[in-house]
């Protein structure tokens, strides 16, 4: 799946594939004496970066820092890759 992105004010374009997704409810608790459900969403806690794409000039330094980003931790980047592999029914 391709993930368009922007990084170092730069329009980048990744290859994400073998997404993983969990969800760390405990299903049904109790709680003040009643029984409910732990609705918790379910979120991607791996993935792996094939193509890295460049789409507009940068130069080296730019590139190689590009490629040391940590895009697991990177919360603005994973919101968007829960929402396209949503849309493709990952």
């Amino acid at each position: 799946m391709k993930v368009q992105y922007q990084l170092f004010d730069k329009d980048i374009e990744l290859d994400i594939w073998d997404i993983t997704w969990d969800n760390d409810s405990v299903g049904i608790t109790e709680y003040g004496g009643a029984w409910k459900d732990d609705p918790k969403p379910d979120y991607i806690s791996d993935f792996h970066i094939g193509e890295f794409t460049v789409l507009e000039p940068c130069s080296q330094e730019v590139y190689e820092e590009m490629l040391k980003h940590d895009f697991w931790n990177d919360y603005e980047f994973i919101s968007i890759l829960q929402d396209r592999a949503l849309d493709y029914g990952y």
